[in-house]
């Protein structure tokens, strides 16, 4: 799988993480989510540092980052971009989509499609 997909995924990831579920799925995904969560780490270091490299500033008012010119702006974006299409290899057995079913986890269709890569549907109708 691509960062991207880890990136874009993060927060739903999260959300499922601290859901209930029963002690033995918890421990088996424990590595996992100690995983993920260091690897989002390691790039917002990495994006972080970009941003001083390009000498942005962050703007509270607006909640964004602000380039001192377009030029830095998009050396910016290219090397975030490059960054996210790095491929990562998480070692991990998918969730059956039937355990979060059975432990009444409450995920959105967002959440779901965000999470492809981690839950397999394995509910027959």
């Amino acid at each position: 799988m691509k960062l991207i997909q880890l990136v874009n995924s993060f927060e739903s990831f999260i959300k499922l993480s601290k859901q209930d579920l029963p002690v033995k799925i918890s421990f088996k995904y424990k590595g996992l989510v100690r995983e993920v969560m260091t690897i989002v780490e390691d790039f917002e270091k990495v994006r972080n540092d970009l941003f001083n490299k390009y000498q942005a500033t962050y703007n509270q008012k607006n909640n964004t980052f602000e380039f001192k010119d377009a030029e830095s702006k998009n050396a910016w974006q290219k090397e975030v971009s490059s960054l996210l299409e790095t491929e990562i290899d998480l070692k991990f057995e998918p969730i059956p989509l039937s355990l979060i079913a059975e432990n009444n986890i409450k995920l959105s269709s967002l959440d779901l499609t965000l999470l492809d890569w981690l839950i397999i549907d394995d509910i027959k109708e």
